[in-house]
């Protein structure tokens, strides 16, 4: 746990922006990663690390998403399993890993605490869950949140025109435990962890192609930056140690 926290405190104790939070998760996790096992929460196709890193690294890692099909499609081959991290987990699992991580995953579980719950089963004591998600109360989130779905994926292609359904579908989000708030911290920790920190980092790029709104949005955002306005951040870091 110390470890863990003080590696991420120095880094983003202090309020950053999401540039930090991009450019900085997968190193961060190679770090903390390095000699253990570790499972990747919605893995899909596409692991976040390569053989090379895994194995430099000497890590044993393991993927996991909801979709048998998307595993399948992994270029490299590693032990994986299909299934819902809200619903039934594989028994053989339980206390298995060191790390469970998960990149741009939880916004789209359906149950926050069954989702967390299911992380702390699946972590030996003194494991730790890493996940990196987006937050209410970003305004592009909130939309996504409350219009219908089909208006939401137009808009965000619009938004966003680098993905596409082939290569970075968009699916339903719900946004379970996606926020800074002190209640987020003691729900997370009623699913059976001993300590929970968020990291929260500031600005979205969903307004480059909005002249005006984008400067507005980029002053705004290094605003609540500097004051460190939680509530309103972009993206997090969710830790919760086991």
């Amino acid at each position: 746990m110390a470890k863990v926290l003080e590696l991420l405190d120095r880094q983003f104790g202090r309020a950053a922006d999401v540039y930090a939070a991009f450019g900085s998760y997968k190193p961060v996790l190679l770090e903390l990663c390095a000699g253990k096992t570790v499972l990747e929460v919605g893995a899909g196709r596409n692991p976040i690390f390569s053989p090379e890193e895994i194995k430099t690294h000497k890590i044993d890692y393991h993927a996991n998403d909801i979709s048998q099909v998307e595993l399948d499609n992994m270029l490299v081959k590693y032990p994986a399993r299909a299934f819902d991290t809200c619903a039934a987990i594989p028994a053989e699992w339980h206390g298995k890993f060191d790390v469970v991580f998960s990149r741009m995953v939880q916004e789209h579980v359906r149950d926050g605490r069954a989702f967390y719950r299911n992380l702390a089963a699946l972590l030996k004591n003194g494991g730790f869950a890493l996940n990196f998600h987006p937050t209410l109360f970003a305004f592009p989130f909130i939309m996504n949140r409350i219009i219908p779905e089909n208006l939401s994926e137009q808009l965000m292609f619009i938004l966003a025109p680098q993905r596409s359904r082939e290569r970075t579908p968009k699916f339903p989000a719900y946004y379970q435990f996606c926020r800074h708030s002190e209640g987020v911290v003691a729900g997370i920790r009623a699913c059976g962890f001993s300590a929970v920190r968020l990291y929260p980092f500031y600005y979205h790029g969903y307004y480059r192609r909005i002249p005006g709104l984008s400067q507005l949005h980029q002053w705004f955002s290094r605003l609540a930056q500097a004051r460190n306005w939680k509530l309103i951040a972009t993206y997090s870091y969710s830790v919760a140690v086991k």
